[in-house]
């Protein structure tokens, strides 16, 4: 991974972990339906999800091509 990328997914990773142990709670203890489940997805994504996970499969694909 090339620092730009690392600090990207530092900055990202920050913002969805705490979304995702917030909703994690939320559906655990029925405070979120689980029919809330396609807007917590949407949610993620609005966030920048497609991309951490665009940088990880990146780096892994220059990893595993080296």
């Amino acid at each position: 991974m090339t620092e730009a990328e690392s600090a990207e997914v530092t900055a990202l990773r920050s913002d969805l972990s705490t979304y995702v142990a917030q909703m994690e709670a939320k559906f655990i203890t029925g405070q979120e339906s689980i029919d809330g489940w396609d807007k917590y997805v949407q949610t993620l994504k609005k966030m920048g999800s497609d991309r951490f996970q665009e940088i990880y499969q990146g780096a892994y694909d220059r990893w595993k091509n080296n």
